[in-house]
């Protein structure tokens, strides 16, 4: 049961509450009843206008405010305030706010609230509220401004999703973006930076971006007097560096950023590293010279054969009328046996373009390397210690033994010659697996397993200008007299043909390392006797009484085998071209016994020449004779009409040995024809 009050007390609650009323009755006053001016302006204001009693009850709504809510001016003033709050949280939350107004006196800065509209769609409003004060000062309600935001929250929110999105891309690209501004001062830079150039973001901000250049001034003044004259860079190349002190090749685009104005702020700056894609240009480039040097070599090896031929074979046929008790015996001697150094020069031209045809078969090359370090330790000065690193369990290659000796041989007598003062030659090797990331930044090398043999040694080194050029045929940097230039390019010549890779790293005073990868042997294969063990049916070198067509087109040539062949006893017809070939062996066919054929000849050629032979008599005897080797070729042709090779410039022993057992390896019944005709 309530507390009886006493008069005195209820005459106090009772001037409260009268109090209170006038209060309410000045509020209402204020704009509904006393102030039509007052509630004309708020009318015509964009942003809705409410007062509201200390009860939440509505007084005071502005067109604005209904047109927000979609509700009218009287079902606002009835309505339940809960109405406009989607849960009780937010209902809360907002009487939370005016308590705290209340409580302080102090007017609520404007906040964000969601409100639900009548047709129950919600809008984001941004409120300011503040207090309703009587003439006595105590506070007696609210009045509030709410201010529709939705769209400009959605914009605000696709702006955000945007730059969120845009800043993943940044995050993610490859590419440092960066942003200085009119004084060159970094402001901002993505997080590639750490990993292009190892530097944190917070190391690079406020720094002047030109202090990154590798050629300093040379490149911070091109870039500003093209941004002064253009207004923009695109794809300017500069070196940069790193916070290791390395520098890097980098493809830089420049373009200003302006404000809403139009006036300069600074600039944006997109870089990429282009260092890897520098060196495979490069490495392309070097490939392709390399190839236009080895297809040149290859395109004059025959024909400088057969001039070494003529010079050779008239001086052997001058030899024939000799002693070597004649007065020039000696002269005509050195003349021939120079011609025949000049052969091999051409051989080792042949082998780095990739003429000279390898005899493969399978070989382990621990044993290869144990053979060449034999000899090269007899070779090699006894202030140069030579070590061996091989690998257990060392996979099988296909080479030709011959040719990687040489291969060997050449790398360490280079070795040798770059520690004059001693050092160490250090031979390894190695199962590897070349992966793809390797192969796409050593270009011609291939993925899959390989043989790794290393030749290292700690003499003078190699600066860059020389390392790019150690390949290149007659590139020497020994003094005159000293060397041909052809030891590289053997060796480089050797590795391609076996369908491998070299590469070379060196520095001046820190020696240098050469790396050859040789592709795994996976498969078993038949393998070929060589050539001359399968043809070799004797030593006897004496003529004969047979009759041979002789095919040329190098008339000297042609005269001088026709010369040495009829000195020997033999009829020979000669033919300057395959199609004279072909006139005379359709009407001759069954008179010649042996066809002697140039394989590099105009028109025809030697090789459809051989066919139509064939195709005329599947029984010919057929020797080929070439400036340079086919020896894969003729091997495939064994035994159906080829029985023999001679490569230019020959010897007469050579030519007359190979021509007798050719003749007599199955010999069929033959038919003379009389002396030497020249067609």
């Amino acid at each position: 049961m309530d507390k009886k009050l006493s008069y005195k007390e209820m005459e106090r609650k009772i001037s409260d509450l009268e109090q209170q009323i006038a209060d309410y009755q000045k509020i209402e006053g204020i704009i509904p009843e006393g102030k039509e001016e007052d509630r004309s302006i708020l009318e015509t204001i964009e942003d809705g206008y409410y007062d509201v009693n200390l009860e939440g009850k509505m007084i005071f709504v502005n067109k604005a405010f209904r047109s927000l809510l979609g509700y009218s001016e009287k079902e606002l003033l009835d309505i339940d305030n809960k109405n406009f709050f989607k849960d009780s949280t937010a209902y809360t939350n907002v009487y939370k706010a005016y308590n705290k107004i209340y409580l302080s006196g102090n007017p609520e800065k404007a906040y964000e609230q969601e409100i639900v509209k009548k047709n129950g769609s919600l809008a984001i409003v941004n409120i300011s509220i503040s207090l309703i004060r009587s003439n006595t000062g105590k506070i007696i309600g609210f009045r509030g401004i709410i201010r529709d935001i939705t769209a400009e929250k959605g914009l605000e929110q696709k702006l955000l999703r945007t730059t969120n999105f845009l800043e993943k891309i940044v995050d993610g690209s490859v590419d440092i973006f960066a942003t200085a501004n009119n004084k060159g001062k970094i402001t901002y830079i993505s997080p590639r930076v750490k990993e292009m150039i190892g530097y944190e973001r917070d190391e690079v901000l406020g720094k002047a971006s030109h202090l990154f250049y590798g050629a300093g001034k040379k490149d911070y003044s091109y870039i500003q007097k093209t941004m002064e004259v253009k207004g923009q860079i695109k794809d300017y190349e500069l070196e940069i560096y790193k916070k290791d002190g390395g520098k890097i090749d980098i493809n830089l685009s420049v373009s200003y950023l302006t404000n809403e104005k139009g006036d300069i702020i600074g600039t944006l700056g997109v870089s990429r590293d282009i260092t890897e894609k520098k060196k495979m240009a490069h490495q392309i480039q070097h490939t392709q010279k390399m190839e236009a040097i080895g297809t040149l070599t290859g395109g004059i090896a025959h024909d400088f054969n057969n001039i070494l031929q003529a010079i050779s074979g008239y001086t052997q046929l001058l030899m024939l009328d000799k002693k070597q008790s004649d007065s020039d015996w000696e002269e005509l001697e050195a003349i021939r046996d120079s011609t025949f150094r000049a052969k091999e020069l051409i051989k080792r031209l042949l082998i780095f373009s990739r003429k000279e045809k390898a005899n493969f078969t399978i070989c382990d090359l621990n044993k290869e390397v144990m053979d060449v370090s034999k000899i090269l330790g007899s070779t090699l000065p006894k202030m140069i210690k030579m070590d061996l690193y091989l690998s257990n369990n060392l996979k099988t290659i296909r080479a030709d033994k011959v040719q990687l000796e040489q291969m060997l041989l050449n790398l360490g007598i280079n070795a040798r010659d770059a520690m004059p003062g001693g050092g160490r030659l250090i031979l390894e090797t190695c199962n590897v697996d070349l992966d793809d990331a390797f192969c796409k930044i050593h270009l011609g090398a291939l993925p899959g397993r390989h043989i790794q043999i290393t030749v290292s040694d700690t003499g003078h080194g190699m600066d860059k200008s020389i390392i790019e050029r150690i390949f290149e045929p007659f590139f020497t940097t020994k003094e005159v007299g000293k060397g041909t230039g052809l030891g590289l390019s053997m060796v480089y010549g050797i590795v391609k043909d076996h369908g491998g890779y070299i590469s070379c790293y060196s520095e001046a005073d820190q020696g240098t390392t050469f790396k050859i990868y040789f592709p795994v042997h996976e498969y078993e294969e038949l393998d070929y006797k060589s050539l001359q063990d399968s043809k070799d049916l004797g030593n006897s070198i004496s003529g004969g009484d047979e009759s041979i067509l002789f095919v040329d087109d190098d008339p000297d040539i042609l005269n001088i085998g026709q010369n040495i062949l009829t000195s020997a006893g033999y009829s020979v017809i000669g033919a300057k071209s395959g199609e004279k070939a072909i006139d005379i062996y359709q009407k001759l066919y069954d008179r010649i016994d042996l066809v002697i054929l140039d394989f590099n000849m105009p028109g025809m050629g030697g090789r459809q020449c051989l066919d139509r032979i064939m195709g005329i008599n599947s029984k010919a005897k057929i020797i080929i004779i070439s400036g340079y080797t086919e020896k894969i070729f003729v091997k495939k042709m064994l035994g159906t009409g080829v029985c023999g090779f001679i490569e230019k410039p020959f010897q007469t022993e050579d030519i007359l040995k190979k021509i007798r057992m050719s003749l007599d390896y199955k010999a069929r019944s033959k038919s003379l024809i009389g002396s030497s005709i020249a067609q």
